[in-house]
């Protein structure tokens, strides 16, 4: 099963490879990776392929990663913006 998470990475160094590692740790393979510069500097598209438990493990621990990072930019910073959701 294949499905593409949207994304807005936060500004810090590592943000990509904790996804990247949680998706590895779940036998999930991301099988592409897109980023526009010109159009977001922070907006990327994963597609990624495993089982729907698999997946649906990946969602939910995605999300929470995305979650921490948004309460500890919004400790320090009053805009802030953090989005890890299935475009399908």
């Amino acid at each position: 099963m294949k499905k593409t998470y949207v994304t807005t990475v936060p500004n810090h160094i590592g943000a990509f490879l904790s996804a990247s590692r949680l998706l590895a740790a779940l036998d999930v393979n991301i099988t592409r990776v897109s980023y526009n510069k010109a159009v977001d500097s922070h907006t990327i598209f994963i597609e990624a392929e495993g089982s729907r438990q698999q997946l649906a493990q990946a969602d939910e621990q995605l999300a929470a990663i995305c979650a921490a990072a948004a309460r500890k930019k919004a400790s320090c910073c009053s805009n802030s913006s953090c989005a890890m959701s299935p475009a399908g």
